[in-house]
């Protein structure tokens, strides 16, 4: 019996990320051939007149493909992606 050791995921469920390409939410993850293959459903465009039924894609994404990306929130020091949160007058 050999036993196999892989690192633990770098990305969890609903963490934002980003990639060649665009930006989404991990929706779910699993371990494939010595790393972790993502499930990365992308962020939705402006909403077309016709409606929505879902969400606009969703793709499969190796642990080397993403990056984090960080979301301000009110304790955040540095903004690293959105407008300030508040405009101060």
């Amino acid at each position: 019996m050999t036993a196999t050791f892989m690192k633990v995921p770098k990305f969890h469920a609903t963490q934002w990320v980003s990639f060649i390409g665009g930006e989404g939410i991990v929706r779910s993850y699993t371990p494939e051939s010595g790393t972790w293959t993502y499930l990365i459903e992308m962020a939705l465009g402006l909403k077309p007149d016709f409606g929505r039924v879902g969400a606009e894609a969703m793709i499969l994404l190796t642990e080397e493909d993403l990056h984090p990306t960080y979301i301000a929130s009110e304790c955040d020091v540095t903004l690293e992606r959105f407008e300030p949160l508040y405009h101060l007058k």
